[in-house]
This record gives structure tokens, C-alpha cells and sequence, in this order.
């Protein structure tokens, strides 16, 4: 497929993502539907281990790391989206979510001894404001009640836990134990953690056999948990990780876009500044 194309794809899939979640809200405990999601992704990479005669046996270590990585990236941290997506328009949340490298930056210098650059710090710095301007009514008058920013805590939340998942992810690599098997088990473990903790708090199992539900369980498990993923490491082994970067940054741009015409999101000045805020602090920390 030609670079433009996956860059299309990646854009499009994921900013479309935090949509679908909509869609997801309803009959089933939240808590089973990111089961379901993670648990249908994870054996599509074991499809294709399988299909290319790859091995999924794994050393402890890496059973290790995969166990992690699907506790905080593939369970706890969805757990945490998608019931913020029920206080909040999903494109909102997927700008929020969008300062990320903020986490994954702190991470990198106290996990992995990576320097934290200016251009990180100064569009970290940028993001939060540009959040700030967008909840700036509902941190006025802050109140322990204020749905809005229960869903701002959650996503934030989500975000630390996401970014926490980067960082074992990144020990995979250095590691050098195999992607598709990694996700295979990463994924796998994050459904089931998910599904024992819906166990525990009492959430029923149960499945919504509705177009809207079905329909949209199938595009974030194929496409939004599978297929973009896959383009997006492409693209990073293209293109570089920097490069690659820009697509996290027009995500929101089509997330909000989605919001305004299917959930109502109302563009007011404090929006505009915000929003304009968050993406220029974006653009700087993918910047080289």
C-alpha cells in the first residue's frame, strides 16, 4: 500500500475510533465491551502468526511484559475511556487524549534514561493550557458534581495508565521480542483482565446483537485495535517515528469533526483557543 494511503488510513480509522465508542454505550457493561474488542483483535494477530507460520511461544519475560502492557494499555486504560466517553463528545475526549507524549516523555526519562526535549516540554506545556481553555467554565466553577469534569479525570486518567502501556511497550522493543506475537498476548491478557474485573464488580455478561452494537465492535476490534495499529508501525518504519507523529495530530482535527456533526459539539471562542492550543502543542512535541 503507498505511504500516502496508510497515512490516510491511520488518520482516518483512528479519528473515527472514538466515535464508534459511542455506539458501544448502551445494553452491555462497558467493562465486557472492551473485552469483547480486545480479546477479537488479539486473535486476529494470532491469525496472522499462525497464517505466517510464526511461533506464539514466548519466553516468561515476555509473557511478563505483554501481561502489563494488557493490564494498562489494553484494559484499564479503555476502561477508563469509555466511561469517560459517557460525561463527554468523544472528540473531545480523543483531544485530551492527544498529550500523551507528556506521558510517555516522563516515562522515557525515568524508566528508560531518555531525554526529555524542549520541544516536548514547551508543547506539553501548550496542551494543558489549551485543555484548560476548553474546561475553563467548568474549572471556574468547580464543582465535585460537574459531569464534564469527571469525564476530563477519567480521560486524563486513561491517558497516565495509556502511557504507562507505552512505556512496557517500549521495553518490548528493546528487548527484541516479536510484535505480532506481543500483541497476540498483550491483547489477550487485556481482555481477560478486563472481563475478570467486570466479574468483580458484578457487571453481567452480556452482548448486544444490534447493528449499531455488532457493527461497531467489528470496526474498532478489525480496524481501530487491528488494522490501524498495523499501518501506523508501518508508516513509523517508513517514514520514521516523527513523521509517522503527524497523524496523532490530525486524529483530533477528525474526531472533532465527527463530534460536531453526529454529537452536537458547540465551537465557542474558548473552544476554538483551546482546541487551536492542544494541536500547536501536538505539532511541536512531533516535531525533530
Amino acid at each position: 500500500m503507498p505511504t500516502t494511503a496508510l497515512y490516510l488510513l491511520t488518520v482516518a480509522i483512528w479519528g473515527s475510533t472514538w466515535l464508534a465508542i459511542r455506539y458501544q454505550i448502551g445494553e452491555v457493561p462497558l467493562s465486557w465491551s472492551v473485552s469483547y474488542r480486545f480479546i477479537i483483535a488479539g486473535l486476529c494477530f494470532g491469525l496472522i502468526a499462525v497464517l505466517s507460520r510464526r511461533s506464539l511461544r514466548l519466553p516468561l519475560k515476555a509473557h511478563l511484559i505483554c501481561a502489563g502492557m494488557g493490564l494498562f494499555m489494553y484494559c484499564a486504560n479503555y476502561v477508563l475511556v469509555y466511561h469517560g466517553s459517557l460525561y463527554l463528545v468523544t472528540g473531545v475526549v480523543a483531544l485530551v487524549f492527544s498529550v500523551i507524549p507528556i506521558g510517555n516523555a516522563l516515562w522515557g526519562k525515568f524508566a528508560l534514561g531518555t531525554a526529555i526535549s524542549a520541544n516536548v516540554m514547551g508543547g506539553a506545556l501548550l496542551g494543558l493550557v489549551g485543555i484548560a481553555v476548553i474546561f475553563w467554565p467548568q474549572l471556574k466553577a468547580f464543582d465535585l458534581e460537574s459531569t464534564a469534569l469527571l469525564g476530563l479525570g477519567l480521560t486524563l486518567g486513561a491517558v497516565a495508565l495509556a502511557s504507562t502501556g507505552n512505556m512496557l511497550a517500549a521495553v518490548r522493543q528493546k528487548f527484541g521480542f516479536p510484535l505480532v506475537e506481543s500483541n497476540f498476548w498483550g491483547m489477550l491478557y487485556g481482555g481477560g483482565f478486563t472481563a475478570l474485573y467486570a466479574v468483580m464488580v458484578g457487571d453481567a455478561i452480556q452482548f448486544d446483537t444490534s447493528f449499531s452494537y455488532v457493527g461497531s465492535l467489528i470496526y474498532l476490534s478489525l480496524l481501530g485495535s487491528f488494522a490501524a495499529f498495523w499501518a501506523y508501525i508501518t508508516l513509523i518504519e517508513r517514514i520514521g517515528l516523527a513523521q509517522a507523529g503527524y497523524a496523532l495530530v490530525v486524529t483530533p482535527i477528525v474526531a472533532l469533526g465527527l463530534s460536531t456533526f453526529f454529537e452536537g459539539f458547540e465551537w465557542t471562542a474558548l473552544a476554538v483557543a483551546g482546541v487551536a492550543l492542544c494541536l500547536g502543542g501536538n505539532v511541536l512535541m512531533v516535531r525533530r
